[in-house]
């Protein structure tokens, strides 16, 4: 019959499309798979590549504190602030955490791994010879992933970590034999002023004649010279004498001198004036104590990253009378 078309044509073409439509799927499901298997193996190679970052950010943190203590040993028996000993410690153990915070404040593996270190306080003991060092707590790393192009996956990884070193370094022994040669020095530097006073011929009375007026800083002028030849005078006899107390181990070094020079009164004699002269004076001396061995250690020196020894540092003020 015209136009009838037969049911068999139809069953063919409809198992055609079912046929179709199983093909399809199966592609999806395969492409998703694939797909699904990729983005597994990244994961997988990040956490892999993030435990070995670990492993390395807890290297990098020992070393750390090991390059904290140099350093803060190293600035600390320099600083001519510190005085008891009590305040060396304090102040040594305030220098080794400031060093290891920032030498743990952005540590990066790779460009793309963070570490973030324990915040927790770092325990400290510091002995003659040596200084032990604790930090307690977790390293954590965070890596963040892109995942279809539209979404971010964080990725987290935290671990324990209990971090110790001793350092074997003779800081706290440096600042002890460091003090007890500053007690002696400082005596000796105190009679050497007097004798430079004398030296210099700064005189407690001076005369001359100057007319009729009672002026005392013309007769100073007349006697002796200016203010300014005084303080020179003065500077260059304590120099040298500080220069015959520096030691082997022991180094003196003039930093500053002040002068004051005040009139005490005066009266006439004859056709001269008299006057008494009373004198102030202050000296600054750096004392710089080398009892170390040859062992140096690397630190930054203020110019460049170098190895030092160990030096005890001090400002001795010294007052006359």
């Amino acid at each position: 019959m015209k136009g009838f078309i037969d049911p068999n044509v139809w069953i063919l073409i409809g198992a055609m499309i079912i046929c179709g439509l199983l093909v399809l799927a199966l592609m999806s499901l395969k492409f998703s798979s694939v797909k699904r298997i990729t983005e597994d193996v990244t994961l997988e190679e990040d956490k892999y590549t993030m435990v070995y970052a670990m492993n390395a950010a807890n290297l990098y943190a020992k070393t750390s504190l090991n390059y904290a203590v140099y350093q803060a040993c190293y600035d600390t028996l320099r600083n001519s602030e510190v005085g008891s000993e009590e305040q060396f410690e304090s102040a040594l153990g305030n220098a080794v955490k400031n060093n290891l915070n920032t030498y743990l404040s952005d540590y990066r593996f790779l460009e793309a791994y963070v570490v973030k270190f324990p915040s927790q306080d770092m325990k400290i003991k510091i002995e003659p010879d040596k200084i032990e060092l604790n930090l307690d707590g977790n390293l954590v790393m965070e890596k963040t992933r892109v995942v279809e192009k539209v979404m971010k996956e964080e990725i987290k990884l935290e671990g324990g970590a209990s971090l110790e070193v001793v350092v074997e370094i003779p800081c706290l022994d440096t600042y002890q034999i460091g003090v007890r040669e500053e007690d002696g020095v400082a005596k000796d530097l105190k009679i050497e002023l007097i004798n430079a006073k004398l030296a210099a011929g700064l005189e407690d009375t001076f005369s001359a004649d100057v007319g009729s007026d009672i002026d005392c800083d013309a007769v100073f002028e007349s006697a002796f010279g200016t203010k300014k030849h005084a303080k020179d005078t003065l500077r260059a006899e304590l120099e040298s004498r500080i220069e015959k107390l520096s030691t082997g181990t022991i180094a003196l070094e003039l930093k500053d001198l002040s002068l004051i020079i005040k009139n005490a009164g005066g009266h006439t004699s004859d056709d001269e004036t008299i006057c008494d002269f009373n004198y102030e004076i202050k000296a600054d001396i750096l004392m710089t104590v080398d009892v170390s061995d040859e062992k140096t250690y690397p630190v930054w020196n203020g110019n460049a990253i170098a190895f030092e020894r160990l030096i005890y540092q001090t400002l001795l003020v010294i007052i006359y009378p």
